[in-house]
């Protein structure tokens, strides 16, 4: 009976440190400054979603380089701009960067039929 407490014990210990490693935010660091010509400017968004939402659902940036991070993630989304050729899969602390001109520009959810219950958003480029 003893061996099985420590077994039992041993196994809650094991999940633990499986459960925080995989929760450990990422590492990864932005080169939006690295990359960026003279002259440019640089938007940064965090987004949020989930079932069936963006939060915000309307993004304002500057015409240049648009960074969006995904701060919270519910599910599994997309973050489609048709016109600007962007297709990003969202997860949790992850963040993607695309040029935009100045323009108004639909997103969504492109997974099954998240766009119609709602899914989407504009952004907006001045």
């Amino acid at each position: 009976m003893k061996k099985l407490g420590l077994l039992i014990i041993a196994l809650i210990v094991v999940a633990g440190v499986v459960i925080a490693a995989k929760n450990k935010p990422s590492q990864e660091t932005s080169i939006t400054e690295e990359v960026m010509p003279a002259g440019s400017e640089a938007t940064s968004q965090e987004v949020k979603s989930g079932s069936y939402f963006f939060d915000p659902f309307e993004i304002t940036a500057k015409a240049g380089t648009v960074t969006i991070t995904n701060t919270e993630n519910q599910g599994f989304h997309t973050f489609v701009i048709d016109e600007l050729g962007v297709k990003e899969t969202l997860a949790a602390g992850t963040s993607f960067s695309f040029e935009a001109e100045p323009g108004t520009y639909a997103f969504y959810c492109d997974v099954g039929n998240h766009r119609e219950l709602g899914m989407e958003g504009v952004l907006t480029v001045e």
